[in-house]
C-alpha cells in the first residue's frame, strides 16, 4: 500500500468527490440510478448521524479521495442487539488490488465493534463478481437470506 495514503472518517466537504466514487459504484449496480442531489442528500444523513459512518482513504500528497464505504447501525432481534449495515464501498479502478478496500472494511469493523455491533452485513449486486470475490477473500461469507425492496415515498424509485 501506498505510504501516502490516509484512511478518515468524511466531512460533508468531501461530498463532492465522494459522489464521484458513488457515480463509479452506481453505474455497476444497475439497480440504482446515479442522482448526485440524491446520494448528496444520503451522505449529508450519514455524516451528521451518531449512528453512521462514511470512512475514506485520501492519497495525501494530491489530496485525492481513491476511496470510500459506508456503515451504519441497525437494531437486530435475531442477535438481540446492534448490527452494522456496510455500503457504498467503492475504490477507483486505477486505485484497486493496493489493499485499500480491505483496510476500509476493517475500518468498518472497528467502529462497528466499538459501538457495539455484534453482527455486520453487506449487500453485493449478484453480477459483480470482483466484489464477490473481492469480499470472500476478506472473510465474509454468502448468506441464505436474499434482499427484497420497495419504495415507500413519492420521491423513492420503488423498483
Amino acid at each position: 500500500m501506498k505510504q501516502s495514503l490516509s484512511f478518515e472518517q468524511a466531512a460533508k466537504s468531501d461530498i463532492p468527490d465522494l459522489l464521484e466514487l458513488l457515480k463509479i459504484l452506481f453505474e455497476i449496480e444497475n439497480e440504482f440510478r446515479y442522482d448526485p442531489e440524491r446520494q448528496a442528500a444520503g451522505l449529508h444523513l450519514l455524516i451528521d448521524s451518531d449512528h453512521s459512518v462514511v470512512f475514506l482513504c485520501r492519497e495525501e500528497k494530491i489530496n485525492r479521495i481513491l476511496a470510500m464505504a459506508t456503515v451504519q447501525l441497525l437494531i437486530s432481534t435475531s442477535e438481540g442487539g446492534l448490527s452494522a449495515q456496510i455500503e457504498d464501498v467503492v475504490v477507483l479502478p486505477d486505485s484497486r488490488r493496493m489493499g485499500i478496500g480491505t483496510e476500509l472494511l476493517a475500518q468498518c469493523q472497528a467502529w462497528a465493534i466499538e459501538h457495539g455491533a455484534l453482527r455486520m452485513q453487506l449487500s453485493a449486486d449478484d453480477r459483480n463478481l470482483g466484489a464477490k470475490k473481492f469480499y470472500i477473500r476478506n472473510g465474509w461469507f454468502r448468506s441464505a437470506m436474499r434482499i427484497f425492496r420497495k419504495g415507500v415515498f413519492q420521491n423513492s424509485e420503488g423498483r
